[in-house]
């Protein structure tokens, strides 16, 4: 909220988000459709029946699956 407020954030807020491993969720109403695949550009993404498997080794998190998933089910966390 402070972000979008133009409030100043805590330094010691930045270092522990800085600090915090991020990875990749895809949520349990994944159908599976193939979308995010097709963007994922660095190939970390497998198709795997219901939802694709995500090889942590090759995601850079740059969100081009998320935002090309039809259901919202792809987040950076």
């Amino acid at each position: 909220m402070r972000v979008f407020s133009g409030q100043e954030i805590p330094q010691d807020l930045v270092d522990v988000l800085r600090c915090t491993p991020r990875r990749l969720h895809i949520d349990d109403w994944c159908l599976g459709c193939g979308s995010c695949v097709a963007a994922c550009h660095a190939h970390a993404l497998v198709p795997n029946g219901e939802q694709p498997d995500v090889d942590p080794g090759l995601c850079c998190l740059c969100g081009y699956c998320a935002a090309a998933c039809p259901d919202f089910c792809i987040k950076v966390i």
